[in-house]
């Protein structure tokens, strides 16, 4: 059986400072929402840069160091200017 964090907005700052630092690092454009008792991560970047599971991965591991074990949903999608976009929302 697996346990997942209750993901709270009292840590919204915590997840939005530890993304932009990662943004930052990347290169990557980053929108950050909490609602509906989720958070709601969306990436943007260009193909080029790194390989979708990549961004996924660094996105994840960032998540997990602020929030703990985490449920994922994650949308991709891969429009035809190269650009892909990661969003994760957290699962309670």
């Amino acid at each position: 059986m697996q346990k997942f964090v209750q993901c709270g907005y009292e840590k919204f700052d915590q997840v939005d400072n530890a993304l932009i630092e990662c943004q930052q690092q990347q290169g990557w454009d980053l929108f950050i929402a909490y609602f509906n008792e989720q958070y709601h991560v969306a990436i943007n970047f260009f193909t080029e840069q790194e390989e979708v599971d990549t961004v996924l991965e660094m996105a994840n591991a960032v998540l997990v160091n602020e929030l703990g074990k985490l449920e994922l949903q994650v949308l991709v999608g891969m429009p035809t200017t190269a650009i892909g976009t990661v969003a994760t929302q957290p699962k309670r």
